[in-house]
């Protein structure tokens, strides 16, 4: 090779050469200005923990340059622990909702390790809490009829026992409760055995309808659709099955305009006379393929149903009867009971 044909392939090779080192420099260059994550969050496989309530520090493992920041993505909340016995499952997805929630600046955070953890419950504890929310996710599944809301009457006490595997909190309504009331046991039980158990109680509320008047209503005047309305409200007692307003029913007093109708504020009408005082009336006795009648002078008004005392024409005799349904007076002593009676008579 001659020195002239040296020189000309250093002349091509030269800018060959800058040309890839600055390219491999660059290449260097960004790997070693990638910024490095703030702070990392490696999520394992599983974890188990032994409080009720959980944080990203006992679901993941927290680590990075920031302390500052580290710190608050330990104490983020992540809900309610398991029972014992139950496990949850936290992915990253949720782990990063969270965060967000927390106002944390994700874009600085870098979650590694599994896709998901499995946290389980170490110690056979059940807190106050747990106890109630247990009760209130029961409730909401299983709720009485009509139950449309409901209220925490008493705060039970926590569980906290020797751990025992198979422990599981299970729930169960009480046989009986008071009315406006719902009682719910909660167990810590295994298959075999009741280890512990607390009463929650819980004010419930019904949804019922009730007939309210839409103007004054006088008293004696009757109770209509015209003058009354219906409304839906909440009541503590359990409602009837089926609401039949008190329509045809006459009020007893004055009944203001927005007031509920109850059946203390009102009556039945009374039936129309069947039978006036002087009138003549038959007398009837009815036996087994027999009948046999007599005319009568009332000596008292009354109605269908009630006694009253009647004055025979020809015996001039004063009886007591019952006046049915057609206007006849049906004597005492001659209905199948009352005869029934005097024969048992020693």
């Amino acid at each position: 090779m001659t020195t002239r044909t040296l020189k000309i392939l250093l002349i091509l090779l030269i800018p060959l050469t800058m040309l890839a080192t600055h390219a491999f420099g660059e290449d260097a260059d960004a790997t070693a200005d990638a910024p490095e994550p703030a702070v990392r969050v490696y999520l394992p496989r599983s974890r188990t923990v032994d409080k009720a309530s959980l944080t990203v520090d006992d679901v993941a493992f927290v680590s990075g340059r920031n302390n500052e920041l580290a710190g608050k993505v330990k104490a983020v909340a992540m809900g309610r622990s398991p029972f014992p016995g139950e496990s949850i499952t936290v992915n990253r997805q949720t782990l990063l909702s969270q965060l967000a929630a927390a106002n944390l600046p994700t874009d600085t955070l870098r979650i590694i390790g599994a896709e998901q953890t499995v946290i389980d419950r170490k110690a056979t504890e059940v807190t106050t809490d747990d106890i109630i929310t247990a009760a209130t996710t029961f409730l909401k599944a299983s709720k009485p009829a009509g139950v449309t809301s409901w209220e925490l009457a008493t705060r039970p006490k926590d569980i906290s026992m020797p751990a025992r595997d198979g422990a599981r909190v299970r729930c169960r309504f009480a046989k009986q409760s008071p009315s406006g009331q719902v009682h719910i046991h909660v167990l810590l039980a295994t298959n075999a055995d009741v280890l512990a158990e607390r009463l929650v109680v819980f004010r419930v509320k019904y949804q019922a309808k009730q007939l309210v008047a839409a103007r004054d209503i006088s008293p004696g005047e009757p109770v209509t659709p015209d003058n009354t309305t219906m409304e839906t409200v909440q009541v503590t007692q359990p409602p009837d099955e089926v609401y039949l307003p008190p329509f045809g029913k006459r009020a007893r007093v004055r009944i203001q305009a927005g007031a509920r109708i109850t059946d203390s504020c009102v009556h039945e009408p009374k039936p129309e006379l069947t039978i006036r005082r002087n009138q003549t009336v038959r007398m009837r006795i009815q036996g087994d393929g027999w009948s046999v009648t007599a005319l009568g002078k009332a000596l008292q008004n009354g109605r269908a149903g009630e006694t009253i005392r009647v004055r025979n024409l020809d015996s001039r005799r004063i009886i007591v009867g019952e006046i049915d349904k057609h206007g006849n007076v049906i004597p005492m002593m001659t209905r199948p009971e009352v005869a029934a009676a005097k024969e048992r008579t020693p």
